[in-house]
């Protein structure tokens, strides 16, 4: 603002004069007032700035918390699958295992049948070397041999007398 001579002003609405000194004081009032709102403003401004650094902080850190726990719940998920493939195999060879003492308890009892039949085979062997070695033997039956049916019949035999 340039500078003028020292004239009084008179205000309107008290009608009393000002002088430059006075209209200075009300301009510097007026500088510190705005300084003051600005300088207001500025710290309301540094706060929330420093709250949103202060949580975007913080945030970090439990992400870096979270992402610490994700890998260790991926570590804990590898080890469980891992596990249950274990456990799988495991039971596949147990199922397996089970299968084969079922097999081989089976193949067991086909061969002691087996050792019964030839046995049997070695009786019946025998038996018909004896009744060969006695040559022909006449049998009296209670009923006949029916001659209009052929066929094989069976009849159940009872030796009263052996003949020597």
């Amino acid at each position: 603002m340039p500078k003028t001579a020292h004239c009084p002003r008179i205000t309107r609405r008290t009608g009393q004069s000002t002088t430059k000194a006075d209209h200075d004081d009300d301009e510097e009032n007026g500088m510190h007032q705005l300084k003051d709102n600005l300088i207001a403003k500025m710290e309301k401004y540094q706060n929330k700035q420093q709250h949103s650094i202060d949580e975007l902080t913080e945030m970090q850190l439990r992400n870096g918390e979270f992402c610490k726990i994700v890998g260790s719940l991926k570590s804990a998920q590898a080890e469980i699958v891992a596990e249950l493939k274990e456990h799988k195999l495991s039971n596949t060879n147990k199922f397996a295992e089970e299968q084969l003492n079922a097999l081989q308890k089976k193949i067991f009892k086909m061969e002691e049948y087996q050792k019964e039949q030839e046995q049997n085979i070695v009786g019946l062997q025998k038996t018909v070397a004896t009744l060969r070695e006695i040559a022909s033997r006449s049998v009296l039956a209670e009923r006949p041999i029916p001659r209009k049916d052929d066929g094989i019949f069976y009849y159940e035999v009872t030796i009263i007398e052996e003949s020597q």
